[in-house]
């Protein structure tokens, strides 16, 4: 069964252009890649019962009643982005870099006067933090003696006849290209396209340029009662952004093809959204040196817009051929996840600490809305959201993290690892999708301002295919490991 919706969600794909509503952009709009400022990076993001850090409110809101004083806080962030791909045994490298803010934000904080009070302080915060980053660069390349993009198209073609007339208008941004670029011939005595390049034995590339991120800015409030119990809530707006190009070439390095060069086929989306959720949480303090945190954050709901486009290009010995398609659009919604967060704490008093929180989210409970009555969208719709509920589960994610006190000075270390979000625990090839995070940071605070700087590393695995045939026929594919490396800093104040 989930061949079959596999199968026919390419398919789908194919009539609804470049859209980026498929079940691995809802996950990839899903699972969160947490920065922040320095000391909550640097403590792995174990922050669920410490509170006090503007980073930990988008965890837990309630660690903003931890606080008692004002303060203000920003942090840029530097990334550097490396890849590594195997492609039918061949080897290549990209790399990316990325100046971005992590993080800024302030605190109001109300002390009450009255040494009776049972509410010792009532905060409030506004502020900002990156959530998610989609910068990356990957490149693959290898020959591939089985098949062509062009399989691909005529397979789909052969279940729907479409005269070249109606091309353009029935799919303008990828097989009326091909066609336009004589990639395909259409033969009048069986009416039937036809391709030079199924012969195979092309080299195949694909350039994979991504870049984007999600900022969630947030107004929250937290209540100190008795030095006790601690409760927070938040409204948060998270805009997204992500934009991929991606170039995929297939080249007649044998001189096989009569005629025949190479074509470079350059894909363009831009997906923009802005979302709304809710967050809850409360830290108990049972004894000086135990904090137990518990969170719970709603779905989001996303408003979305997809801007694509596709050009081909084609070099023959006879000539060359350029086709660019239109400029699309589509609007539409994802609501992602519920998330559930256990959080834990041990104080050594003025010493440092000791943290840890657990995460869990059912990424099968992600679904698209795209409030269209076109039946082939809702369609789609239907496939995708299908394929999301068969296809993932939910996950736990662990973080850990702890801190040293040395005087004025800081030392800080964390290790976080996301569970599998796929249902078979598998994945894809093997590539379940699991990360590892690294981190350690340092820094140093006085009376009314603070310094501090933190490493993250993640690293992560993923599997590609340029395109998909049916059942039983081979398609390569990447086995693609990313690395990530953040060099983080803030600077606070306290007023």
């Amino acid at each position: 069964m989930k061949n079959k919706l596999t199968l026919l969600a390419f398919c789908l794909v194919l009539s609804t252009c470049l859209k980026a509503q498929t079940d691995e952009d809802a996950l990839r709009f899903s699972q969160l890649s947490r920065l922040g400022t320095a000391r909550f990076s640097g403590a792995g993001g174990a922050f669920g019962a410490l509170g006090a850090d503007l980073s930990a409110i988008s965890i837990n809101p309630a660690g903003l009643a931890m606080y008692r004083g004002n303060e203000l806080t920003f942090t840029p962030g530097l990334s550097f982005i490396t890849s590594e791909s195997d492609f039918s045994g061949n080897l290549n490298q990209a790399r990316k870099n990325n100046l971005n803010i992590s993080n800024f934000g302030f605190v109001w904080s109300s002390v009450s006067k009255r040494k009776d009070a049972d509410w010792k302080s009532v905060n409030f915060s506004f502020g900002a933090n990156r959530i998610a980053n989609f910068h990356n660069d990957i490149y693959y390349s290898g020959l591939n003696t089985s098949n062509s993009l062009m399989n691909n198209y005529l397979s789909f073609l052969g279940n729907n006849a479409v005269s070249p007339a109606s091309l353009t208008d029935a799919y303008p941004f990828d097989i009326s290209l091909a066609y336009d670029a004589d990639l395909l011939v259409y033969s009048n005595a069986d009416n039937s396209y036809k391709s030079p390049l199924t012969k195979a034995g092309l080299l195949q590339s694909k350039s994979n340029i991504t870049r984007g991120g999600i900022n969630e800015y947030y107004f929250a409030f937290g209540g100190n009662y008795n030095d006790k119990l601690y409760l927070g809530a938040s409204i948060n707006m998270p805009f997204l952004r992500y934009i991929t190009q991606n170039t995929f070439s297939e080249q007649d390095i044998n001189d096989s093809i009569n005629d025949f060069n190479r074509y470079d086929l350059t894909n363009t989306v831009r997906t923009t959204g802005v979302g709304v959720n809710v967050k809850a949480g409360l830290i108990y303090r049972p004894a000086d040196y135990l904090r137990l945190g518990a969170s719970v954050h709603s779905p989001t709901l996303f408003s979305m817009t997809d801007r694509y486009s596709a050009a081909i290009s084609s070099l023959f010995v006879s000539g060359s051929y350029d086709a660019e398609s239109p400029f699309g659009t589509f609007n539409y919604s994802l609501i992602t996840p519920w998330r559930i967060t256990g959080s834990a704490a041990v104080l050594f008093k003025k010493y440092g600490f000791l943290s840890a929180d657990y995460e869990l989210v059912d990424y099968s409970a992600a679904f698209y809305n795209f409030n269209s009555g076109n039946s082939s969208d809702k369609e789609f719709e239907n496939v995708q959201n299908n394929l999301i509920s068969n296809k993932y589960t939910a996950a736990g994610n662990l973080r850990l993290g702890a801190e040293a006190v040395i005087d004025i000075f800081r030392l800080r270390a964390g290790y976080g690892i996301t569970g599998t979000p796929f249902n078979d625990g598998i994945g894809v090839n093997g590539f379940n999708n699991v990360s590892t995070n690294y981190s350690a940071g340092f820094g140093f605070r006085e009376k009314s301002f603070y310094l501090d700087f933190a490493f993250v590393r993640s690293i992560f695995k993923t599997f590609e295919q340029p395109y998909a045939l049916a059942a039983g026929q081979e398609v390569p594919g990447a086995e693609i490991r990313s690395g990530l490396s953040h060099f983080i800093f803030t600077l606070g104040f306290k007023y």
